[in-house]
Formats: structure tokens, C-alpha cells, sequence
């Protein structure tokens, strides 16, 4: 596995291996009327714990290690796709920065509750001064924006960098 893949296949690990980024990506938001407790109520079934076909089935419906937005108009869901985005060279000619792009995409329904700033905050808590398997040094964010999403969804991108030997 190239290095590159092996960063990004370690933070797809990492993020799918959170229980509470999980709750964030999968339950719906609280409902006062049909009684719906909140995603990270300990009400609601630990999806870790849930069985394995149960598991992949929420982690294959949420986390993407691709970009592919164009099944999302037929669905109600929020979904993160991780993929690496662009490689800067450094002062160290042995070095470079890898981008880890975490594109977030919330359908309207979950953004009651701030869904997609809830997610950007467990994100920033999994990786940011982290380190990760393939990366040198620790994850820096970089920057984050909002950009077009399918209609009845927000998106917003975030590229954190990590160090890379070439």
C-alpha cells in the first residue's frame, strides 16, 4: 500500500471506530413529538456493539473513502467521504504535506440540531495534533468552507495536512 493510501486508510479507520462520530452520522435528531432522544443519548443502541452486518451496514451508508454525492437526493442521512486531496512540498526535499479531505454532506432534517458543526467538532477532536499511521508528525487543520451540495443537503469541506516522506 502506498503511503498516501495507508493515511487515508488509517484515518478512515479512526473515524469509523467512533462511537460517537457514528451516533452523529446516523440517528436522527432529537424529536420533543415522537419522543426521539438526541444521537448521543445513552437511550439509543451503541452502534459499536450493534452486530457486524448491522455495523457495516451504518458504516457503508455514512463513511465513504470516495466522493460520490450523487445517491444523496433519494435519501435523508448525513455522510462523510475521507480521500486525499493535494501533496505541497516542503523545505525538507524528503518531506511533503498530504491533504486528508473530509467532505460532510447533512440533509436538512438533521440540521435542527447543527448536525454538520457537531460532526466538524468530533472530527477536530479525532484528528486534529493527532497522529495518524503513514503521516510524519501530528494532523493540522488547514482550512474548512462550505461548498455546493445536492438540494436539501449542506456540505462542508475540511482538509487537514500531515506530513509525508517521499
Amino acid at each position: 500500500m502506498s503511503k498516501t493510501q495507508t493515511i487515508v486508510e488509517s484515518t478512515y479507520k479512526k473515524l469509523i471506530n467512533d462511537e460517537r462520530l457514528l451516533r452523529l452520522l446516523h440517528y436522527p435528531p432529537e424529536n420533543f413529538v415522537d419522543n426521539t432522544p438526541p444521537p448521543i443519548s445513552d437511550k439509543l443502541p451503541d452502534i459499536l456493539k450493534k452486530s457486524e452486518k448491522e455495523y457495516w451496514q451504518i458504516v457503508d451508508e455514512h463513511v465513504y473513502r470516495r466522493t460520490k454525492a450523487d445517491d444523496l437526493q433519494n435519501k435523508k442521512i448525513c455522510r462523510i467521504y475521507i480521500y486525499a486531496g493535494n501533496k505541497k512540498t516542503t523545505r525538507n526535499m524528503r518531506v511533503s504535506k498530504r491533504e486528508i479531505v473530509i467532505d460532510v454532506f447533512c440533509n436538512h432534517d438533521y440540521e435542527v440540531d447543527y448536525r454538520i458543526e457537531s460532526i466538524a467538532d468530533r472530527l477536530s477532536e479525532l484528528l486534529f495534533l493527532k497522529r495518524i499511521e503513514g503521516g510524519m508528525g501530528v494532523i493540522e487543520y488547514k482550512n474548512g468552507y462550505e461548498f455546493v451540495a445536492p438540494n436539501g443537503y449542506e456540505a462542508y469541506r475540511h482538509i487537514y495536512v500531515v506530513g509525508e516522506t517521499k
